[in-house]
């Protein structure tokens, strides 16, 4: 079981991130690193937060190894495809994309000053 203690400036720094930084993620680590402070069991902290025990161990893990900047880091799995990226997904320059797919023609109203009305 991971005890550690968190001094005076740095729980109120943890407290201020806590409810200050955007990440709902984020909010949750700095969540079970403040009740860890408090001295509560670790299957506790886990239930009130809502993640495993095992993920519990890793965000007190990264707060012990790198402290709040260990927390406050976020990597998402993005996975890289070895295919072609689609057309419509690529990045342009400030323009909105062409759809991938062909527009249908537009209708003409007849001819240009006949004054006909169209049908309905």
């Amino acid at each position: 079981m991971l005890r550690m203690s968190v001094s005076a400036e740095e729980e109120a720094r943890v407290r201020h991130a806590r409810y200050h930084h955007p990440h709902p993620r984020v909010r949750r680590k700095l969540e079970a690193v403040l009740l860890e402070a408090a001295g509560l069991p670790h299957h506790q902290i886990a239930g009130i937060v809502g993640v495993s025990e095992n993920t519990l161990r890793s965000y007190l893990e990264a707060y012990a190894e790198r402290g709040l900047a260990g927390l406050t880091e976020l990597q998402f799995y993005r996975p890289t495809s070895s295919r072609r990226t689609p057309r419509c997904w690529r990045r342009t320059s400030g323009r909105t994309p062409a759809p991938p797919w062909p527009r249908p023609a537009r209708r003409s109203s007849g001819s240009p000053g006949s004054g006909a009305a169209r049908p309905r």
